[in-house]
């Protein structure tokens, strides 16, 4: 996936077009991101089910393997977060001089 810090370096301040531009690659790359991280809470929620399935039916053993699934996918959603988070304080910044007055 594209680097939105590469974008925002690539981008031509003084050509509104190349902004624009810019903009919309930044929001489809962040909304690709958040899909991603949804993914993974959905994958979370599907295998917590699996686990209280497993713990019903006295299956320890696969119930401990799914929690370490979910601590690894846990893991995944605090990076990609964290990653999301530095996205959006960039994009928040390069946009400022851009936003219309009121």
């Amino acid at each position: 996936m594209e680097d939105i810090r590469e974008i925002i370096r690539a981008t031509n301040t003084r050509d509104r077009d190349d902004v624009e531009r810019a903009k919309e690659r930044i929001r489809e790359i962040i909304i690709a991101k958040v899909d991603f991280i949804r993914g993974l809470a959905k994958m979370c929620e599907v295998d917590a089910k699996v686990i209280i399935s497993a713990v019903l039916e006295s299956d320890f053993a696969i119930a401990r393997k799914l929690c370490d699934v979910v601590i690894q996918e846990a893991k995944d959603i605090v990076a990609k977060g964290t990653e999301l988070r530095r996205d959006i304080d960039e994009v928040e910044h390069f946009l400022e001089p851009f936003k219309k007055k009121e």
